[in-house]
């Protein structure tokens, strides 16, 4: 059975344990959820700040978007399983010689992988004096 979403109805949104990308589990949720209505698990994929990324170069990046993190997204999204919400990414990244068609690519892999969570995602949009 499909969950359909409800307009106007209470969700419980619940978050995975924030962590490196190669040291979490997207799925640690979906154990405790089952049973659960108007539940939503929230995902953040970091890839500024997530070591095994930085040795890897624009078209490595994009690639694990489409792999990796379709593949992850993927595993919690089914049709009687949780709703899910990719909260926080952002198209910053730390790869060294990227050109701004490989940031559009980046940023596009994202969207493409990301819009396919079932309650939607946030962009990242905080700048503070510390940051760019």
């Amino acid at each position: 059975m499909t969950r359909i979403l409800t307009p106007n109805a209470p969700y419980v949104i619940l978050s995975n344990r924030l962590g490196p990308a190669d040291q979490t589990d997207p799925k640690e949720l979906l154990s405790f959820d089952s049973g659960l209505n108007s539940v939503v698990i929230d995902v953040h994929y970091y890839s500024l700040y997530t070591e095994m990324f930085r040795s890897m170069n624009a078209q490595q990046h994009i690639d694990y978007i489409f792999n990796q993190g379709a593949s992850d997204l993927g595993t919690l999204t089914t049709s009687n399983g949780p709703y899910t919400f990719v909260g926080e990414w952002s198209a910053k990244w730390d790869v060294k010689e990227a050109t701004m068609q490989d940031y559009q690519r980046f940023a596009r892999a994202m969207l493409d992988v990301y819009g396919r969570a079932t309650f939607g995602w946030s962009y990242w949009t905080y700048k503070n004096q510390n940051h760019n």
